[in-house]
């Protein structure tokens, strides 16, 4: 035993027992004696017994012995990113007032919790919670939405988490509105004691309009260059429009012929990859994983099947499509994921190329999150920006260099098909 030593923390702050020699003992109806360390008592108090072997360090041990009552989470600090402007410090403490751009004022003296937490409309890309050592105790954070004084939705963030940090992206809160962020030991909502619960409200404020001036001089300015250039295109496209009808005709046939063939290629590659998928879980011998996986990859097929004869489908069909083959790929690696679709898309009446986005998705699972399991996040994001529809497939994996991005079979796929689309519509 003389070997070994150990110490003593409270709190993970004050050392109750510097490091020492164990002692031995043989109590209890023991046959042979053991290191005994002392005994201890601390309501209310969170100890951490350690021991190590001098003579090698990689051979240690602990326990941890938590007297503690009150499991309400503790934020030791709410750290702001900002978009990145160059020449400009793009993060800061919110508790800091000469940095925090008036975006927290009044805090809760306690708890050190903002009490109005409010910023523009895009203005926030992250904010980081520092958590206090909870090594033992696993938090769950969710996100609530409003309208009006009325919820409108919870998300679950994170559903166990012992990391000391946790990091909201801004995508999520991209939408004026009152929100909450939640935080409480591992469960689902409304399980623990409100005095278990630790709730960080804040308001995301709609930009205001920019008025823009202009003189009479000006306008009239503008006025003659738009009727001379108009005037222009219209005699350019006056010459020109019957042959470009032609070539128009012949290259749309050609685009449909190829978009087609995509198409065919396209199916067997995603069907192959799942079929992959599912040998592997039967070289692992998880009969139910690869049970529950053939059922949900059936589903899909059908619908796959069903919608082969058309090029555009629904966004809501896209959507259940997109959702079963996550839930797939969730049986196997374990990641976690999360949908957010704009309120203003109607996604019954939307319709996008069946099977846009799955090619993308595949590849954020493939080669991001895969390896992390448990710990893998995959955020799709799908708003509206103008006439447009923005489609943001993100991934907490290690990421790329631009310069060396690795560009798979179904993503080139979809980009030649995406460019032949371009041309048809």
């Amino acid at each position: 035993m003389n070997q070994y030593r150990y110490h003593v923390i409270q709190d993970d702050s004050v050392e109750l027992v510097p490091w020492s020699k164990l002692k031995l003992d043989q109590k209890y109806g023991a046959k042979q004696p053991y290191g005994f360390p002392g005994k201890f008592k601390a309501p209310g108090k969170l100890l951490v017994i350690e021991i190590i072997n001098i003579n090698d360090y990689n051979l240690r041990d602990g326990i941890v012995l938590d007297w503690r009552a009150n499991f309400r989470p503790v934020v030791t600090e709410i750290q702001v990113t900002t978009p990145y402007r160059e020449g400009s410090i793009n993060y800061f403490n919110l508790t800091y007032g000469k940095m925090n751009h008036g975006y927290a004022n009044r805090f809760e003296s306690k708890t050190g919790i903002p009490l109005d937490f409010k910023f523009p409309k895009d203005s926030v890309a992250t904010i980081r919670l520092n958590f206090k050592n909870h090594e033992t105790i696993p938090y769950s954070v969710h996100l609530r939405k409003f309208i009006g004084e009325k919820r409108q939705a919870d998300s679950q963030l994170k559903w166990w988490l012992l990391d000391d940090y946790y990091d909201i992206e801004g995508w999520l809160f991209n939408q004026p509105g009152k929100h909450e962020i939640i935080i409480q030991r591992s469960r689902e909502l409304n399980y623990w004691d409100e005095s278990q619960v630790l709730r960080i409200p804040f308001e995301v404020i709609a930009p205001p309009p920019v008025e823009k001036k202009i003189s009479l001089k000006k306008v009239l300015a503008y006025f003659a260059a738009a009727v001379m250039g108009t005037a222009l295109l219209f005699f350019i496209y006056y010459r020109r429009n019957r042959a470009k009808l032609r070539r128009a005709a012949q290259e749309k046939q050609t685009a449909g012929l190829k978009l087609r063939s995509i198409r065919a290629q396209l199916n067997p590659h995603f069907m192959f990859n799942a079929l992959s998928s599912i040998q592997n879980l039967v070289n692992k011998n998880d009969i139910a994983g690869a049970n529950h996986y053939l059922t949900k990859f059936a589903g899909l097929t059908r619908r796959v099947l069903d919608s082969g004869n058309d090029e555009l489908i629904s966004l809501e069909e896209e959507l259940q499509v997109l959702d079963d083959y996550l839930q797939m790929e969730q049986l196997r690696f374990g990641f976690n994921y999360q949908l957010y679709i704009d309120e203003e898309l109607n996604i019954a009446n939307t319709e996008i190329p069946a099977m846009l986005l799955q090619p993308f998705v595949e590849n954020a699972v493939k080669h991001g999150v895969s390896a992390l399991k448990e710990k893998g996040q995959v955020g799709v994001s799908i708003v509206k920006d103008g006439r447009d529809i923005l489609f943001t497939v993100l991934d907490n994996g290690k990421g790329f260099e631009k310069s060396n991005v690795h560009t798979g079979y179904g993503l080139k796929l979809s980009e030649e098909r995406v460019a032949l689309l371009t041309q048809l519509y």
